[in-house]
């Protein structure tokens, strides 16, 4: 029965700040994109780069990889704002 308790007001903190919690999601898909674009650019810059001999193919999601370690970062910034507020 306690329990019931904690769950209200804590649903209750969230839908108070349900702005803050939107903001929190959103950036938090951009963190997470992040990790799969990174994973997917190194598969890629390996597979058909540079085993397959083409280097430039290779440096480019290698370039890809990095923008998306770039926006990550951005993303994983806002998150700790959300977090904060």
């Amino acid at each position: 029965m306690r329990r019931t308790g904690v769950y209200r007001r804590g649903l209750r903190f969230l839908r108070q700040r349900w702005r803050v919690v939107v903001r929190l999601v959103l950036w938090s898909v951009l963190e997470t994109a992040q990790t799969f674009l990174l994973g997917y650019a190194l598969a890629r810059a390996l597979d058909d780069g540079f085993l397959a001999g083409r280097t430039d193919v290779g440096l480019g999601w290698l370039g890809a990889a990095a923008g998306a370690v770039l926006v990550g970062a951005f993303g994983t910034g806002r998150v700790y704002g959300g977090v904060a507020g």
